[in-house]
């Protein structure tokens, strides 16, 4: 009976961790697309203000 129990809390403590490293992992993955998107914005503005800029030297 005791060996069944050992089990059973195994299984159960490894259940625990395995979904609790699945949400920290999924954490991880959205706050690297978070800086990535922030990134390609503030590049895409860069561009933005440079094509008005030129455009406006242009005239």
């Amino acid at each position: 009976m005791k060996k069944a129990y050992t089990l059973l809390l195994t299984i159960l403590l490894l259940t625990i961790f395995s979904f609790l490293s699945i949400q920290i992992l999924q954490t991880k993955a959205i706050k690297s697309e978070n800086i990535k998107n922030q990134f390609l914005y503030i590049q895409a503005k860069n561009h933005l203000i440079f094509l008005e800029e030129y455009v406006k030297s242009i005239d």
